[in-house]
């Protein structure tokens, strides 16, 4: 299990190892192996000998030697997601025909990218000050009585992406409806609709490419109701023409909006 913060290394102060330091290289300690001694560090508590260590998951890291020494370090984080997920199957919940379902799978890799710093995408969750709300990682059980079973095609999703996952936050969404929720979208807004760019392009019948180049050159108000060329524009009763919209209900976010304004997702 981990107590404290030791995977992240402080500045080096001295390579050699003091006189009086014990050699730790080629000892175990619970999931962790010793290959070498990396130096003296320093560290906002103080000035600490580190050692680089490879679990048994694979993974290598620098941990300080009095935390190997005293038990409050012996794995990367693992044991505690291992530990987290045999509470949670002991009744074999996530099991579906002798093998993890995919619920199960979506419900460890969301508390694998919130909660172990050694995961390659932590850095966007967990490193971004995004948790899982505490009944979730209590167990499976309780992620499955509030989200149900995933539908075919899709994974959890965030309606809020600075939100943390819990009940009131989260949904199952297909791959576009992720696509269209994503932090680097452009969110565009015209009169009462605010659409991200690709829902801008489809209600016009043109491709993505084609509307970007729009909005670079053109006005905000020719650029979004402009129909594809070729295409007759919808008439109003008395001649007029109107916009044409028919984007998908679930990508217009928020009420009435200011006239002409773009911005980035948050």
């Amino acid at each position: 299990m981990v107590k404290g913060t030791v995977f992240a290394p402080g500045r080096l102060l001295m390579r050699g190892m003091a006189h009086n330091a014990k050699n730790l290289s080629g000892k175990t300690f619970g999931r962790l192996t010793v290959l070498a001694y990396v130096g003296v560090e320093q560290f906002e508590s103080g000035v600490k000998g580190t050692w680089l260590c490879r679990c048994q998951c694979g993974k290598t890291l620098r941990i300080i030697g009095n935390s190997l020494t005293t038990g409050n370090t012996t794995s990367c984080g693992c044991a505690s997601i291992d530990a987290l997920v045999e509470r949670s199957t002991k009744h074999g919940a996530a099991k579906r025909g002798g093998s993890r379902s995919m619920a199960y799978r979506i419900w460890q890799a969301m508390l694998n990218r919130c909660r172990n710093q050694r995961v390659p995408n932590y850095a966007d969750y967990g490193g971004r000050g995004i948790t899982v709300c505490e009944r979730w990682q209590e167990s499976f059980q309780n992620f499955i009585a509030d989200m149900g079973e995933p539908p075919p095609g899709t994974s959890i999703d965030r309606r809020e992406n600075d939100g943390n996952y819990e009940p009131a936050n989260c949904r199952w969404a297909t791959r576009a409806q992720q696509a269209r929720n994503k932090r680097s979208n452009r969110i565009i807004t015209y009169g009462r609709k605010s659409m991200c760019l690709k829902d801008w392009a489809n209600s016009l019948g043109i491709d993505q490419a084609s509307l970007y180049e729009r909005l670079k050159k053109w006005p905000l108000k020719m650029a979004l109701t402009t129909p594809k060329k070729g295409s007759a524009p919808m008439l109003g009763s008395r001649g007029k023409s109107v916009e044409r919209f028919s984007p998908p209900s679930s990508s217009v976010r928020g009420g009435p909006a200011a006239a002409g304004t773009t911005k980035e997702a948050a």
